[in-house]
């Protein structure tokens, strides 16, 4: 989250973070790897939603928080949630940052088969999405092409791109045409792994300061 605009003028202490809470707050393990009932999983990650919900309301009683640029960011099981996120807090996340993720998916071939679809809204935050080449040893293919899939639809976009920068030589961008927000998703070495790869975090805010 960014500080208000009125924040020089406010009695609260400035805050400039993003929304991404501990590892164990309210993470749930996906179906493929505790087999639970995709029904249960789809409940849990609603009561994420309506936490983040709340933890948002009580940072704004001590924090500056600017209600228009909040983001959110997170990695595996993280990026899940992010995806439950952009599907149901979608118009009041501004951008988000996903990462080696997501197999929520009744078929892991079809984005249609999303456990949280249809999403409670129809507007969704701009969208980072990187992930190893093919896929890795926890979501392995064809998750991260089928979760590609499901953002491009989350934001209208069509298959064609247009390659970008990259910050590293071993990862490869491109976004999306058409899209109703942008979507970015960059692909890196598949060596790297199930890990972050290098500059992510620098990337990530990059990201999000492009947006105003």
């Amino acid at each position: 989250m960014s500080p208000s605009p009125d924040c020089l003028t406010r009695r609260c202490r400035r805050a400039t973070t993003l929304l991404a809470p501990p590892h164990r707050w309210c993470a749930t393990p996906p179906v493929g790897r505790s087999r639970r009932p995709p029904s249960t999983v789809s409940q849990d990650r609603h009561g994420c939603a309506e936490k983040s919900r709340n933890m948002l309301k009580s940072m704004e009683v001590d924090f500056c928080v600017n209600s228009k640029r909040v983001f959110v960011a997170g990695f595996s099981w993280g990026g899940d949630f992010v995806t439950a996120l952009a599907c149901a807090r979608g118009s009041v996340i501004r951008a988000a940052a996903a990462n080696s993720t997501t197999d929520e998916y009744s078929s892991v071939n079809n984005f249609a088969t999303y456990h949280n679809l249809p999403c409670p809204t129809t507007t969704h935050p701009a969208m980072r999405f990187e992930h190893a080449v093919g896929g890795d040893s926890v979501y392995p293919a064809p998750r991260f092409a089928t979760t590609s899939v499901l953002f491009r639809h989350f934001n209208s976009c069509s298959a064609a791109s247009t390659n970008v920068h990259s910050s590293t030589n071993v990862m490869s961008c491109k976004s999306y045409n058409s899209c109703g927000k942008e979507f970015v998703e960059c692909s890196f070495n598949a060596n790297i792994g199930h890990t972050l790869p290098p500059h992510w975090a620098m990337d990530t805010w990059a990201f999000f300061s492009s947006f105003p």
